[in-house]
């Protein structure tokens, strides 16, 4: 994700990691924001709702560990949380895979050389490194 986007989340969420590379406060661990522009407004979304629970509940230790896409989707890791931010966080994952991570329009399930993605038809064309082919929904 570009740095301007990440630079957004630091700085409307107070728990959202600001050292630059940005780390793991319990490992001094790079953490990682590993995925595309198009997943942008899904989780900001996510974070939207994570904040509002966090600062109900109080939490001085809730912090993000890892957002990446794999197999498709996202994959959203936190330090701290209850089962409704993991509530939410299994559902924006599952909304994942029908949101094309380079563009944020629809998009579908898409292998290239072992590698999934979701993305929509006019991004999977576009990409000139890799030959997509749609995986058949059941």
């Amino acid at each position: 994700m570009d740095r301007e986007l990440v630079e957004k989340f630091q700085e409307r969420f107070e728990w959202f990691p600001r050292k630059d590379p940005l780390y793991r406060k319990d490992l001094n661990f790079p953490m990682s924001i590993d995925c595309e522009k198009g997943w942008f407004g899904l989780i900001w979304k996510l974070c939207e709702d994570i904040d509002i629970i966090v600062k109900r509940e109080a939490w001085k230790d809730f912090s993000v560990d890892q957002i990446k896409e794999k197999f498709g989707g996202l994959r959203f890791y936190i330090n701290g949380g209850n089962k409704e931010v993991f509530d939410l966080i299994h559902k924006a994952e599952e909304e994942s895979f029908e949101i094309c991570e380079e563009c944020g329009k629809k998009g579908s399930m898409y292998l290239g050389f072992g590698w999934y993605r979701t993305l929509c038809v006019k991004c999977a064309k576009a990409d000139t490194k890799r030959t997509w082919v749609k995986v058949k929904e059941e």
